[in-house]
């Protein structure tokens, strides 16, 4: 977690989040999934809190799993 106050970090983090700047397939098919919660299809983009409440706890989790 980290402040948000600064003018440039939120900006970049906006841009981030923005539905033209996810490639990743594994974040896509997390936003696809968790649409309900996000309300993505609505609004059209991401928001720092929707991402740090319903798609990161699911990496933290993948992250904590060990190996396969």
């Amino acid at each position: 977690m980290m402040s948000l106050t600064s003018i440039e970090t939120k900006y970049l983090i906006n841009e981030g989040l923005l539905n033209k700047n996810i490639k990743n397939p594994f974040m896509y098919y997390m936003v696809q999934k968790n649409d309900y919660s996000l309300k993505y299809s609505e609004k059209g983009y991401l928001t720092s809190i929707g991402v740090a409440f319903y798609i990161a706890p699911f990496v933290n989790a993948i992250t904590r799993s060990g190996t396969l």
